[in-house]
């Protein structure tokens, strides 16, 4: 019985060394980008800015909502990744460059409608594109449109079309 409190300190010991051990550590994920589904592509230009952007999302069941994106500059890229009831912050880096992406989605009439934000930095500048997607719920259809939905959804990457935009950006 005097061990007992031996054998628990070392449990603790050995649980805490696990733990910091295997923990996950908060690193940027990596990305690359496939898709079947690509987009016809235009220039916008306006007094302070110009890049490439989507003419709209295809397919059938995702509509780009708030288009153009838009495109701003920011003050400072700062990013801290977290997860709460309206969205998530993550950190992604494609091509050597950071993104900070924040999305935050709403349910409504069968469809979901999400926010997309990407702060980046180039050249010491840092920047912010903004955009909305409405995506139907694909369980809503009868098959074959669930299946086509489903498969639309999984073809497409709205990360490497924000990317895509994000390095085509130049301030005037």
């Amino acid at each position: 019985m005097k061990q007992l409190p031996l054998i628990v300190a070392l449990l603790l010991v050995l649980a805490i060394a696990l733990f910091l051990q295997f923990r996950p550590e908060s690193r940027p994920e990596t990305s690359t980008f496939t898709h079947t589904f690509e987009p016809e592509w235009t220039l916008h230009e306006d007094a302070t800015v110009s890049f490439q952007h989507p003419v709209g999302l295809p397919g059938t069941y995702m509509k780009a909502i708030d288009w153009p994106p838009k495109v701003a500059r920011a003050d400072e890229y700062i990013c801290v990744a977290e997860k709460t009831e309206m969205g998530e912050t993550r950190e992604m880096v494609v091509n050597d460059h950071r993104y900070c992406v924040t999305t935050s989605a709403e349910g409504a009439a069968g469809s979901v409608y999400t926010d997309y934000r990407y702060l980046a930095e180039r050249e010491g500048e840092a920047f912010v594109v903004t955009f909305s997607v409405k995506e139907v719920q694909c369980a809503n259809y009868d098959e074959p449109q669930k299946t086509a939905c489903i498969t639309e959804r999984e073809s497409f990457s709205i990360d490497s079309m924000a990317v895509r935009i994000a390095e085509s950006i130049a301030f005037k």
